[in-house]
This record gives C-alpha cells, sequence and structure tokens, in this order.
C-alpha cells in the first residue's frame, strides 16, 4: 500500500482534538455527561481508517467481477449480447436500469460496462448460477479478511449472500450481480481489483516493506505472497482492455490520464439508509498493459448533483494518478 488517506481526518500531533467544525460549534452548546458522550463519539469517528473499517456496497464496481466469472468460465466473450428493456423481471421483481425509464437496447460486453447496465450483468448472473457467482466472489477475496499488516480490520461476515441463499432468491443473485445487496470493506475491493491487474492473482497487501534496526540495518523484508490464482492471465488481459477502453472516452472517460492508458470502473450504490444517500466510487489501475498502481476512490454521502461515480469520483483518480505516474517514473506513451 503506497497511500491510504480517510477524511475528515485529525492531526496526529495532537490526537485529541475535535477538526470537525459543526462538532466543534455544538460541543460549546453542551457540558457534563453530554458533552463528554459526544467528545468520545467524535474522537473515534475521527480516528477511523475506513479503508479498513468500514464496509460498503459496491455498486457497479463489482460488474468487473461479475465480468471476470462469465468469461473465466467461457459462458460469454466479448460480442455476448443481452437486451436491456429498462430493467429486468426476476424473482417476481421488476428491477430498474439506472436509466429508467430509457432502455440501453442489446448490449455487447464491453458496451454493458461502459454503459454500466444493470440488466445485463443481472442476465449474466443468472448465466453464471449461484454455485459458480459465489466461488468466484470467495476466490476473489470478498468472505475474508485481507490480512493487511494493520490493526482494526473489519470483517463483512453476514453481510452478504451465502451461496444457499443466493440458490434460493433469484433477486439476490441478479442485485448482486451488479454490486448491490453485498457489503465488502474497500481494502478487500482494491486487493481484488489488484488481482484483475496482476494477471489474476489474489496477493495480500502489505504496508511495512521493510524493517531496520537502529544502525539501518535491514531486519527484515516483505515479500509479496500470492493467495490463490483466481483467473487466467489471459482473462485478465481481456479484462483489462475492456476497463481500458472505457476510460478511453467511455463510462469511466472521467478518470482518462493524458498520455497513460488507464483502465478502470465506476460506482454509484444505494445506501439503504433515511435521506437517499449514495457512495460513489472509483477503483483502477495504471498502466492497464502493464499495472503499477491501483487506486479506490470513495464519496460517502456526496451532497452533490449529479453524485455518480463517473462524474465525481473518477476525477479524483484522474488527479491522483496524474501526480504519481511520473512520480513513479512510469513514461508516458
Amino acid at each position: 500500500i503506497l497511500a491510504m488517506c480517510s477524511k475528515p481526518d485529525y492531526d496526529p500531533n495532537d490526537p485529541f482534538t475535535i477538526t470537525d467544525p459543526d462538532t466543534q460549534t455544538l460541543l460549546e452548546t453542551l457540558s457534563g455527561d453530554e458533552k463528554n458522550q459526544l467528545v468520545s463519539t467524535a474522537r473515534q469517528k475521527q480516528w477511523k481508517n475506513k479503508a479498513l473499517t468500514d464496509t460498503y456496497e459496491p455498486g457497479s464496481v463489482f460488474k468487473v467481477f461479475t465480468t471476470a466469472m462469465g468469461l473465466e468460465e467461457n459462458l460469454i466473450n466479448e460480442n455476448s449480447t443481452f437486451h436491456c428493456a429498462a430493467g429486468y423481471h426476476v424473482g417476481g421483481w421488476f428491477i430498474r436500469c439506472h436509466t429508467y425509464p430509457n432502455a440501453h437496447g442489446t448490449l455487447t460486453l464491453p458496451q454493458a460496462v461502459s454503459a454500466s447496465c444493470n440488466p445485463y450483468f443481472m442476465q449474466l448472473g443468472q448465466l453464471i448460477g449461484p454455485a459458480t457467482y459465489f466461488k468466484y466472489f470467495t476466490g476473489f477475496g470478498f468472505t475474508q479478511r485481507t490480512g493487511i499488516d494493520m490493526s482494526g480490520e473489519a470483517s463483512n461476515a453476514g453481510l452478504y449472500h451465502s451461496a444457499e441463499h443466493l440458490a434460493q432468491e433469484d433477486a439476490a443473485l441478479a442485485t448482486a450481480s451488479f454490486g448491490q445487496t453485498v457489503n465488502v470493506t474497500p481494502i478487500q475491493m482494491l486487493t481484488a481489483m489488484c488481482a484483475i491487474a496482476n494477471g489474476g492473482k489474489l496477493l495480500t497487501p502489505y504496508v511495512v516493506s521493510q524493517v531496520l534496526d537502529a544502525d539501518g540495518n535491514v531486519v527484515s523484508t516483505t515479500q509479496p505472497q500470492v493467495k490463490r490464482q483466481i483467473i487466467s492471465e489471459s482473462t485478465s488481459k481481456r479484462i483489462s482492455k475492456i476497463l481500458g477502453d472505457i476510460v478511453n472516452g467511455g463510462g469511466s472517460k472521467n478518470a482518462y490520464v493524458a498520455g497513460y492508458r488507464v483502465a478502470g470502473k465506476t460506482g454509484t450504490s444505494e445506501k439503504h439508509i433515511e435521506g437517499n444517500q449514495v457512495i460513489a466510487s472509483f477503483a483502477g489501475f495504471a498502466p492497464s498493459d502493464d499495472p503499477r498502481v491501483a487506486v479506490l476512490v470513495m464519496l460517502d454521502e456526496p451532497q452533490c448533483y449529479p453524485r455518480y461515480g463517473g462524474t465525481i469520483a473518477a476525477p479524483v483518480a484522474q488527479k491522483i494518478l496524474e501526480s504519481i505516474l511520473p512520480y513513479m517514473g512510469v513514461e508516458p506513451i
């Protein structure tokens, strides 16, 4: 892990000071136990490393992994089509596409990824089936902690559908196939996206590269650990091409960095709380044909409009990649 950041945050040299201005204003009106309780709650909130401790519904970013399942199992190819009629009837429900009442019509796989068409991936999910879906969901690491060398990594146990439930509820498989009704942690998502970039290999993320003694001698060096091969290198390259194409003029075009080929997917997931809140996100890597760095950007409950991952999260990723690729010595094409 090269960088990790959560906002709002705090001054590590002064961790007990509440930094949120709204909370500071409220504290001035309180006293006694009520004030002490708010101080304690506010401190715990600003100290949280959301990349490790929070779970969220990934939304359309998860379509990358549904695509991987279909390609790896030879159930589809880049020319496979499904029809979008602005929604899809499954399990007694009519689940809308995000374009409702407008329909995408008949789409190929790359077109569906670019358009982020929910009905396409619901139909693909049914083709994949519950057992195979859950095999890959587990394979990409979404059912266990990543094992990162930091404390506080949350578990998402109980926050995703079991294989049995997916088999019993067609609507559960349909919604899970486009990244809703399942919860993952950000570090799980980024690790899984790295597996797409790494030729299908799932690795254990780590922060500590080396441990030195007081004299600067190397005590230990962390070596990358491959947990398992999830998809083939060929499938990895095919997905990377699709994700590169949708950044280069497709649905994720706001992550485009001049001179570099970026691969990625946007997502906008609904939060099941009052207030119609969303999480807008982008996950990707670059260069798409020789990956050096991956990035995940999440904006939790944005208060601007429009609130799509493509309009507000992708530009943040673009700025990050625009800065880090030259810094890492990656030459533009």
